[in-house]
């Protein structure tokens, strides 16, 4: 199960430095109608569906943030 995520995580990736754009659904469409669609056999679980496409356009990149805000040192504040 942990490696299908995984796979799907590492496929973006490399969609997105392809020019790609990519997003993970897992409950938003139906594993019933998936596997009838896909007519994927009754014995494979779906994990997710990763749709791949050229976006209409990117959205801005937030602000990176200081390392002063990602690193914790020996205790949480």
């Amino acid at each position: 199960m942990k490696d299908g995520a995984l796979a799907a995580g590492y496929l973006m990736l490399a969609a997105r430095a392809l020019g790609y754009g990519t997003v993970f659904c897992t409950d938003s469409i139906p594993e019933k109608l998936t596997k009838k669609i896909f007519d994927i056999p009754d014995h494979f679980t779906r994990i997710c569906i990763t749709p791949v496409g050229v976006p209409e356009s990117w959205p801005e990149s937030p602000l990176k943030k200081s390392l002063d805000e990602l690193v914790v040192y020996e205790m949480f504040k």
